[in-house]
């Protein structure tokens, strides 16, 4: 689940980063502002899929060859 978490930052940073900001919205909402948090969508979900990636593999690696945790 933490994987598609942080997949899902990514890929909304990279949309913000690609397409236009709305026209229509409440708050001032400039391209400048768009690409900064679309980086940091895209920092914050690779955060993310590392520390999965990281306790999915010490799992493995930490697992005996008996079977036993």
């Amino acid at each position: 689940m933490t994987i598609l978490g942080g997949l899902g930052f990514v890929l909304v940073g990279c949309l913000m980063l690609v397409l236009p900001p709305p026209a229509k919205s409440v708050l001032p909402w400039t391209m400048a502002l768009q690409s900064v948090v679309g980086v940091l969508a895209i920092l914050f979900g690779s955060v993310g899929l590392g520390a999965a990636i990281y306790v999915a593999i010490r799992l493995i690696l930490t697992q005996r060859s008996d079977g036993s945790d």
